[in-house]
């Protein structure tokens, strides 16, 4: 289990490495080899892409949402990792140097980090201009919890519902203000 899994909150992850020597070092290692074991996809992607640009726009907007059905689950997971690391490396200069970030600008980046890279979802599918998965709040037989393009969500089981912010809150059991400086990596 990685520390980026979510038994460990973002602000617990914060608190420990801010307590390590060279943990920017560490995060800069882990951020560099998660990108060089993604690079065969890159390359894929990369090459798929290109054979697209000749295409027209409704096209080209077609089969770059048909590419995110066929990339492997483990190249989706690495990407959501080194976002994670990312935002906590900037946390974490952020808090070495005693910046603090006013709790509206917090929340708008909090709003910016997307459901799907939240959670560890079961039968995540995307759909039209949607995703679908297995509730994280009740036990689903089948998908029921959507994700809309406005970073929404809403389960047509249990009706639980609410933006990106409400939904961090709820998976990990946390406050307004702690899921926003989580999510937004700020030291409100």
């Amino acid at each position: 289990m990685t520390m980026l899994e979510h038994s460990v909150s973002f602000t617990d992850q914060l608190e420990l490495l801010s307590g390590l020597p060279d943990s920017t070092a560490f995060l800069d290692t882990v951020i560099h080899e998660l990108d060089e074991d993604n690079q065969p996809v890159v390359a894929w992607i990369r090459k798929y892409l290109e054979c697209l640009k000749d295409m027209d726009a409704e096209s080209k907007s077609f089969w770059k949402k048909a590419i995110m059905v066929y990339l492997p689950a483990e190249y989706m997971s690495s990407v959501k990792q080194i976002a994670n690391l990312k935002r906590l490396k900037k946390s974490l200069a952020m808090k070495n140097r005693g910046f603090s970030f006013n709790l509206d600008v917090a929340k708008e980046a909090a709003k910016a980090v997307r459901i799907e890279d939240m959670h560890s979802f079961v039968n995540l599918k995307r759909l039209r201009n949607y995703t679908i998965a297995e509730c994280p709040f009740h036990s689903d037989k089948r998908p029921s919890f959507y994700i809309y393009p406005e970073n929404r969500y809403h389960c047509f089981q249990c009706a639980a519902d609410g933006d990106g912010i409400d939904f961090y809150q709820k998976i990990n059991g946390l406050d307004f203000v702690s899921a926003v400086k989580a999510l937004g990596g700020a030291n409100v």
